[in-house]
């Protein structure tokens, strides 16, 4: 067994570790997060055969608050374009805010993955914001700290969502091989058939209202947005 196919098994390992079958959520979370990590590391391929063999799944992201984190209200829409799945807020059974992604399973990991590097970077930079002489300037003038804080997730989440989206729409463009788009073609048939079945109690969300309280810590949040590498490691050749 070549390398690769030793990493492809440790994948499909990962995959299996799910909380129906005996794991537990903190075990199953973990595995979704490394195989998410393995995807990326070793630029892994879906072909056509693996859509039509994959059965599709639901994952489950935890924010771990019973409120949405602020990036998810703007980065959902456009990661789950960006993953080719679809996505949708629930709640635990301590009313804990959940995320579940529904579609082939090596784009679900990726969402995870995903999640957990936008969620980390946020929480990184935020962290640095606080000691920016922006943040302190503008707490000099009066602002309160949630305020100055919320409007730089705002920017940072709002510039993830745009980046994510500008990548999505490299993958759609024309003068790309037209293998890659009949199996995006093919995948996206498959999860909106098996969507169907499971989607009879899932409600569309409100349209999104941004209010900008701060623009500069906005904009700074923005610029810190940069630094994050979304580019997707999940190639589809034939």
């Amino acid at each position: 067994m070549s390398d690769i196919e030793k990493v492809k098994a440790k994948i499909r390992a990962l995959m299996s570790k799910t909380s129906d079958r005996g794991c537990s959520e903190h075990e199953a979370q973990s595995a979704m997060t490394k195989a998410g990590e393995l995807l990326s590391q070793y630029d892994l391929s879906i072909t056509e055969i693996d859509i039509k063999e994959s059965n599709c799944i639901t994952v489950i992201y935890d924010c771990k608050s019973k409120h949405m984190p602020i990036w998810t209200k703007y980065c959902l829409g456009s990661m789950a374009e960006f993953c080719s799945l679809k996505c949708w807020y629930a709640k635990d059974f301590n009313k804990n805010i959940i995320i579940k992604f529904f579609g082939i399973p090596e784009d679900c990991y990726m969402s995870i993955f995903l999640c957990n590097l936008i969620n980390n970077s946020i929480q990184k930079e935020v962290l640095e914001f606080k000691n920016s002489e922006t943040f302190l300037e503008s707490k000099r003038f009066g602002y309160p700290c949630k305020t100055l804080t919320n409007s730089f997730q705002q920017g940072m989440s709002t510039r993830l969502s745009q980046k994510l989206r500008e990548l999505s729409n490299q993958r759609k463009n024309p003068v790309e091989k037209v293998s890659n788009n009949s199996l995006m073609v093919i995948k996206n048939v498959k999860i909106e058939e098996e969507f169907i079945k499971i989607s009879t109690n899932i409600k569309k969300a409100k349209r999104l209202t941004v209010t900008i309280k701060n623009s500069e810590s906005y904009n700074t949040g923005r610029k810190m947005a940069e630094k994050v590498n979304l580019n997707r490691p999940l190639v589809y050749n034939t």
